[in-house]
């Protein structure tokens, strides 16, 4: 029997497109999209333990200068990325 895992439902806003792509992903590999998600992540957050949040590279410091954005710029900066 395989470990068991506590998780904790979460709602996150994805494009139309993402999620089409993650649907045909998903019939395509016979795995559930959540499923599918998780292991993006893991991914992501494994391949950033080699980079320095005071160094970022990759898109990151873009992501992180939205983060800290106040509101209007916040909605500035989302829009200039065409979120």
């Amino acid at each position: 029997m395989g470990k068991i895992v506590k998780m904790k439902r979460v709602n996150y806003h994805l494009t139309l497109k993402q999620i089409e792509k993650l649907k045909k992903l998903s019939a395509k590999e016979k795995i559930p999209v959540a499923k599918i998600i998780r292991l993006a992540i893991d991914r992501y957050l494994e391949s950033m333990k080699l980079v320095s949040l005071s160094n970022p590279v990759g898109g990151l410091g873009k992501t992180l200068k939205l983060n800290n954005a106040k509101s209007g710029e916040k909605r500035e900066l989302w829009e200039q990325k065409g979120y």
